[in-house]
């Protein structure tokens, strides 16, 4: 399976109080950017584990 998340930019974001399942109330203002992430997730037989994978050398190893 393949996606694309698509960026984000917060304009505005108020946080409220907590709510009773332990996140927070939010109110938020929001404009798409034209970025996204790439995400391929594939099984692969006879693996039980998830390995992550990215291109970006700024991403950590």
């Amino acid at each position: 399976m393949q996606v694309i998340a698509p960026a984000k930019i917060n304009l505005s974001l108020r946080i409220h109080g907590r709510r009773s399942d332990g996140f927070h109330e939010i109110e938020t203002f929001i404009a798409p950017i034209s970025l996204c992430d790439e995400i391929k997730i594939a099984r692969r037989h006879g693996k039980q584990q998830i390995a992550f994978r990215c291109d970006d050398p700024l991403v950590p190893k």
